[in-house]
């Protein structure tokens, strides 16, 4: 299944929705976690390679 950026961008949103819920002290590793993860989808790099993926109709490996 090839990779579309809807797809990511819907990824991003679901990941931001539950980050707002994490809110115990025992959760704050699990948002960092996810922050980090959120700031990945939103790099140029990231968006760069997602691209590329697009035109090349190659999975990668990470998704």
């Amino acid at each position: 299944m090839p990779v579309r950026k809807k797809d990511t961008l819907r990824a991003l949103g679901l990941l931001e929705e539950y980050c707002t819920k994490l809110t115990k002290p025992e959760e704050e590793q699990l948002k960092t976690a996810i922050e980090r993860v959120m700031g990945i989808f939103k790099s140029n790099l990231f968006e760069a390679l997602l691209g590329n993926c697009l035109t090349t109709n190659v999975k990668p490996a990470f998704l």
